[in-house]
């Protein structure tokens, strides 16, 4: 169920954090969701270069946002729903 997947998904992230900082948990989160995250960022900035900064932070929640949700998918193919 989606209550049970959220509770051992902040389960799974409270243990790492007890092991790692935040900065490599966030490489553990980029490395199970293929790196979209910060490849698609780039992308964007690159399209859009006139973006404000409060655009780009905007940009950056949605992005970890779909991070957190691909993180509890299975496949490669339900990460990119």
């Amino acid at each position: 169920t989606t209550a049970a997947l959220d509770k051992l998904h902040g389960k799974y992230l409270k243990q790492l954090g007890r092991y790692l900082t935040p900065d490599q948990v966030a490489m553990v989160k980029d490395g199970m969701t293929y790196r979209v995250l910060p490849i698609t960022m780039t992308a964007y900035e690159d399209m859009l270069p006139n973006l404000t900064a409060e655009q780009k932070a905007q940009m950056l929640a949605w992005l970890t946002e779909a991070r957190e949700h691909a993180m509890d998918a299975s496949t490669s193919e339900e990460k990119h729903k």
